[in-house]
């Protein structure tokens, strides 16, 4: 994703972005949630867990491009659960054995991980960061749980600020590609980029 995550708060268009905050942050945990409770390994589960999706994506509607790159980023880091597929033995109990089981649970987790990936940045993209502090705080949600959450989107903001300032100036200089550069930006984090963030 060549946008950084923390532009995509607050960039979709659609008709839930008029919504409350606490409305948005509750229809997103509960599309979430059934994505992750439908059985993926069924047609009926993967059709429901395809129609919650993208109707959720739909009613957010976040530029095309941040769907584009969510949805590579659920493919890319599910995928590889396929591989494992000659080593998984047993799928859930009920669930068919062997192959079909196997295929079955890879899959599941293809199915559920993509569309988690897809509900969680659509729903990031209808609330701005005030937004997401408005809704927690109106929500029957712990103080203590609101504050990191909170503070959480806000340190990254800024640690991908840092990183994106440290990342500019090792160009400015010079910095060429390969191996030893690439140790030593990691050998020079702690104590360039480190100190900057405590600041």
């Amino acid at each position: 994703m060549r946008t950084s995550w923390h532009d995509i708060w607050g960039c979709a268009r659609g008709p839930v972005a008029r919504l409350a905050p606490q409305v948005r942050l509750t229809a997103g945990a509960a599309v979430f949630a059934a994505c992750l409770v439908a059985p993926a390994a069924t047609a009926l589960g993967a059709l429901v867990i395809a129609c919650a999706a993208a109707s959720w994506v739909l009613a957010c509607r976040p530029p095309g491009r941040v769907v584009a790159a969510s949805l590579l980023l659920g493919l890319a880091m599910f995928l590889p659960f396929f591989l494992l597929v000659p080593f998984i033995e047993a799928g859930p109990p009920g669930e068919p054995r062997g192959w079909t089981g196997a295929l079955g649970v890879a899959f599941t987790v293809l199915a559920r991980g993509t569309s988690g990936t897809l509900v969680s940045i659509a729903t990031i993209a209808s609330l701005g960061a005030s937004d997401l502090r408005e809704g927690l705080v109106r929500l029957p949600v712990p103080r203590m749980v609101t504050a990191i959450l909170v503070q959480i989107v806000h340190q990254a903001a800024t640690l991908a600020y840092e990183t994106r300032r440290v990342a500019a100036a090792m160009a400015v200089r010079g910095a060429s590609s390969g191996a030893l550069a690439a140790w030593r930006v990691l050998s020079s984090l702690p104590r360039v980029w480190l100190p900057r963030v405590i600041d």
